[in-house]
């Protein structure tokens, strides 16, 4: 089922939708064509939630074009538009805000592989892909679940 959202963009569910009104994902080998977003809903044991396909190649000069998921918060979305993401150290100080019960991994590893925090629950995006990943647990290798979700990235 196809979504409009803001500027046209389109958003296809997957699944089907659970008593919570998340959407239910089952993992393929197959590739997802690019420009859909994928959902999963908590019963997954798995920490993506949301999760933008991205094409398989990227030039570097195209990390300016992801364009950032929602951010509940006006004040945590004015600092991460006023940071340079590609800089491990201004990703870093996106984590400032990160509530102790997220911290099921490490932030340090988190913007050592890209990602920034979204400013609620456990979300995370990543700078190069867009790609965003929420539900961890503890002893998440950030690499391998951002490999996993995101291979092209």
């Amino acid at each position: 089922m196809n979504k409009p959202r803001g500027s046209g963009e389109l958003i296809r569910d997957f699944g089907r939708e659970s008593e919570s009104g998340n959407i239910q994902v089952q993992q393929t080998a197959r590739p997802v064509p690019a420009g859909l977003i994928m959902k999963s809903g908590p019963k997954q044991n798995t920490p993506m939630q949301t999760a933008r396909v991205v094409e398989p190649t990227r030039p570097a000069s195209s990390y300016q074009r992801v364009g950032l998921a929602r951010i509940a918060s006006s004040t945590h979305e004015q600092l991460v538009r006023s940071l340079d993401l590609k800089k491990e150290s201004d990703r870093m100080k996106t984590f400032d805000v990160w509530p102790a019960q997220n911290r099921t991994v490490s932030s340090v590893h988190l913007a050592r592989y890209g990602f920034f925090y979204l400013g609620n629950l456990d979300r995370v995006q990543c700078f190069s892909c867009g790609g965003v990943l929420r539900n961890w647990n503890y002893g998440d290798n950030v690499n391998k679940v951002h490999q996993n979700h995101f291979p092209h990235c």
